[in-house]
């Protein structure tokens, strides 16, 4: 299993790239618990301090302004040390977003949603 990656500080032309600010938002309060990621996660920290610690492993801070990468697999526990306000990306739920845009426009707008259509591929 691969290791938690973290980029320091991206820089805007980067996060603009991965579309970083379509992604959906998660907030977390301080707090304690336990994760495992049954897919791949990327993540963008906007607010916040956690403390992620993979089971086995040596304890991983991420601060504001990180690009971290959970690897499917990794089982964790986090120590959320000021309140967590994150973007965060996953391929499932990206396939599934996709999947209701595109029904919805060729529900509403049948001839418009072509060119759409191949945007969303």
């Amino acid at each position: 299993m691969s290791l938690i990656t973290i980029e320091h500080n991206p820089s805007e032309e980067r996060l603009k790239e991965l579309g970083v600010a379509g992604w959906p938002t998660w907030e977390k309060e301080i707090s304690n618990f336990q994760i495992a990621f049954d897919e791949t996660e990327t993540a963008y920290l906007l607010e916040g301090e956690i403390i992620v610690t993979p089971v086995d492993g040596e304890p991983v801070r991420i601060l504001a302004g990180d690009l971290v990468v959970f690897p499917e697999g990794l089982n964790s526990l986090w120590e959320v040390v000021k309140p967590l306000r994150k973007h965060y990306y996953v391929p499932s739920l990206s396939k599934s977003l996709k999947f209701h845009i595109r029904s919805f426009l060729f529900r509403n707008f049948p001839l418009k949603s072509m060119a759409i259509f191949r945007f969303l591929k």
